[in-house]
């Protein structure tokens, strides 16, 4: 049996289990994003943009921009005057997470990855550079183009995606899917100056 989320359909024992069979598991972590997302649609206007895992292997991919709309538009990226943050987290073949926070509010672009290498900092910006060329797109309707008084609505604009101090690097372990729920529980008031206090140790 299925439970079915919008474009997400989960299985019975992946949505009762809080053990899985293997780290990280991405129906777990859809479900937590789901229901962030869901909580943030009830402030009035959104504040913040929850994206599921499928969102970011659906632009890499160069999914046309009119099918990631429909499909992501209204139940996760819902049209909104006051956009703070937009969480994109990015699930790797080899089970490894990063996540790409977007700050609307001050202009900037920040990525936290445990697992960063040097091997893998090309490839990574340049899936974050083609995400953000996309979310421009959302950015630029003109349901959400008050939320960019302050700021150009064209991220491409805001400078260099920036490594904040305070994310550990743990490249022998796979922890990577705890750490992107542990930011995720942040319920949008991502502030790079609390990183450094979000620390928790690996599991193995």
């Amino acid at each position: 049996m299925l439970f079915k989320f919008s474009t997400l359909e989960v299985p019975r024992a992946g949505f009762h289990s809080l053990s899985p069979v293997y780290m990280p598991n991405v129906d777990i972590m859809n479900i937590i994003l789901m229901s962030a997302s869901m909580r943030a649609c009830c402030v009035l206007p959104p504040r913040v943009w929850y994206t599921p895992s499928l969102f970011a292997d659906d632009v890499i991919a160069m999914r046309p921009f009119e099918v990631i709309r429909r499909k992501y538009m209204n139940r996760w990226m819902p049209a909104t005057s006051r956009l703070e943050h937009v969480l994109v987290p990015v699930c790797k073949k080899t089970y490894t997470w990063y996540l790409m926070v977007v700050d609307v509010k001050h202009g900037r672009v920040y990525y936290l990855d445990v697992t960063r290498a040097p091997e893998h900092k090309e490839r990574r910006e340049r899936n974050m550079r083609t995400i953000l060329l996309l979310l421009a797109q959302f950015f630029m309707l003109e349901s959400n183009m008050l939320s960019f008084s302050h700021v150009s609505a064209d991220p491409t604009t805001w400078g260099p995606i920036k490594y904040p101090d305070g994310v550990p690097s743990y490249q022998e372990c796979d922890d990577s899917c705890l750490w992107i729920l542990n930011w995720i529980q942040t319920e949008g008031k991502f502030k790079v100056s609390n990183l450094p206090w979000q620390v928790r140790p690996p599991l193995c």
